[in-house]
């Protein structure tokens, strides 16, 4: 559970936050859970839908997508 705790706590923490995105042209809402829903789907799929990771998934997605984002804003 530990591991769960700090990968949560470094995607709280990471710079990449909502909070620090340009809200006029970032996604936001449903848009942005359901982004962060697939790409967590294809993370647990990837793993062969092994259960006790699905945290660890939905953070990891979370900043793949908040990644991604700040990327295309970049531009």
């Amino acid at each position: 559970m530990a591991k769960s705790q700090s990968k949560l706590t470094l995607a709280t923490n990471n710079e990449d936050s909502l909070s620090d995105i340009n809200s006029d042209t970032a996604l936001q809402g449903e848009d942005f859970y359901q982004m962060v829903s697939e790409a967590a789907y294809y993370r647990a799929e990837k793993r062969d839908f092994v259960s006790g990771c699905e945290l660890e998934d939905w953070v990891a997605a979370e900043v793949e997508i908040l990644a991604l984002q700040q990327e295309s804003l970049a531009a």
